[in-house]
């Protein structure tokens, strides 16, 4: 009788904890899968450089290409991009071409605590940034830390909030930008 009153007792903190998990595993669900970019003006904003331009002396003009990120259940996070974007940049009496672009994969690991996200342990990545200003080639590294939204060095938190289709980064404490970056989640075609 002692057994049965054990093995029922033990079922119940199993089914309790289980439960406790899935709970947790509910509220980061929305947030884990793959999301591709839907703002491209916001991600332009984001790979500048806080202080390198003034917001009034820069007009979005285009993005192209696709830009992805991968959230896993286990804590991994996932760029993979092939995008371009360009701003015309009021610069004295001209106007001149300020051209981004994004090429590679690269990844970390990320904590979610509530509506917060928090990115660390970046893994070597094969990535490229390239900034051209004026055809005069000012950026070209190789380190997503250096100017990737969420992986950039100083500014791995922010604040998101996303559903089945929809994701928002608000990417936080960084100077001169307050746009969150919007991605739609990737649904394979059928």
């Amino acid at each position: 009788m002692k057994r049965m009153w054990l093995v029922l007792l033990l079922l119940a903190f199993v089914t309790s904890a289980c439960r406790k998990e899935d709970a947790q595993t509910q509220v980061a669900s929305c947030l884990v899968g793959q999301w591709v970019l839907a703002g491209d003006e916001a991600y332009a904003w984001a790979l500048l450089p806080p202080g390198a331009f003034e917001a009034q002396d820069l007009l979005f003009k285009e993005g192209i290409g696709m830009l992805t990120y991968t959230f896993s259940d286990k804590g991994d996070v996932t760029l993979r991009a092939q995008w371009a974007g360009k701003f015309d940049v009021k610069f004295e009496q001209e106007v001149l071409a300020l051209y981004l672009e994004v090429d590679g994969q690269g990844g970390a690991k990320f904590t979610e605590e509530g509506d917060l996200i928090t990115v660390s342990n970046l893994q070597p990545s094969l990535i490229t940034h390239i900034a051209n200003f004026a055809d005069i080639e000012m950026v070209n590294t190789l380190k997503l830390e250096d100017f990737a939204p969420l992986f950039t060095t100083g500014y791995r938190l922010a604040r998101f909030t996303c559903d089945e289709k929809n994701l928002r980064l608000q990417i936080l404490n960084r100077p001169q930008y307050e746009q969150p970056i919007t991605f739609v989640r990737f649904v394979p075609q059928q």
